[in-house]
C-alpha cells in the first residue's frame, strides 16, 4: 500500500490497522443531566484481550522490539489515530501532545524504556 502512496488502513481490514491501539467509548451523565460520549484512546495489551490474553504469544505490544519507531506514536500513527477520532480531535490530541512533550513530563512506556538501554 505504501509503494502505491496508499495509507495501509484504506486496504487492511479495519481490526488489522486498529491495533495496538484501544478505542473505548461510553455515554457519562454530567452534573447538570446532559450526556457525553467519552471517547478514550489508550494501548491495547494483552489485558485488553480479556481471560487467555497472556497466551497470545504473537501480541507484541508491551515488547521493547515494538518500542523502536523514530517518531511519538501520535506522530507516526497519525492517519489511524486522525480515522478514530476524526480530525478536529487529533488536531486537538497533536497539540496537546506537543506541548506536553515541551515540558518534559512524558512517562515513558516500560517497553520503551528497556528499548532504549539496548538498541539494536
Amino acid at each position: 500500500a505504501l509503494e502505491r502512496g496508499i495509507e495501509p488502513l484504506e486496504v487492511k481490514p479495519d481490526v488489522c490497522w486498529q491495533l495496538p491501539i484501544r478505542r473505548t467509548q461510553e455515554w457519562v451523565e454530567r452534573p447538570d443531566g446532559e450526556q457525553v460520549l467519552k471517547t478514550t484512546v489508550t494501548e491495547y495489551d494483552r489485558r485488553g484481550w480479556g481471560e487467555g490474553g497472556a497466551d497470545l504469544d504473537w501480541y507484541c505490544s508491551g515488547s521493547p522490539d515494538a518500542h523502536v519507531g523514530a517518531k511519538p506514536v501520535w506522530q507516526s500513527y497519525a492517519p489511524e489515530l486522525t480515522e478514530l477520532l476524526g480530525e478536529a480531535a487529533y488536531r486537538e490530541l497533536a497539540r496537546l501532545c506537543k506541548r506536553r512533550q515541551g515540558l518534559g513530563l512524558v512517562a515513558v512506556h516500560p517497553a520503551t524504556a528497556v528499548a532504549e538501554k539496548n538498541p539494536r
